[in-house]
């Protein structure tokens, strides 16, 4: 498989998580997903994937600042999620 095809493939999965149960956080995952995962560093892809393995709730926490990600590459990218995303709307 070319280096090509294997990008496609892994947007590809990457878009498919960011498709949530929770409406209100398909529009900032793919937007952001789309327009900044790609100069991303590979750990901060990473962590934007371990972070779009976490429930609904948890990922609406972080973002909303109720609760700070244990994890400092997750909350790395939430920090950058905030900066460039489109707002939370419920």
């Amino acid at each position: 498989m070319s280096r090509n095809a294997q990008l496609q493939e892994r947007m590809s999965r990457l878009r498919w998580a960011c498709r949530r149960t929770r409406m209100e956080l398909d529009e900032p995952l793919g937007y952001f997903l789309e327009h900044y995962y790609a100069d991303l560093s590979m750990p901060q892809q990473f962590a934007f994937e371990r972070l779009i393995a976490a429930r609904d709730i948890e990922i609406i926490e972080w973002l909303q600042n109720v609760v700070s990600a244990n994890d400092p590459g997750i909350a790395e990218i939430v920090a950058l999620l905030q900066q460039h995303s489109l707002p939370l709307t419920p």
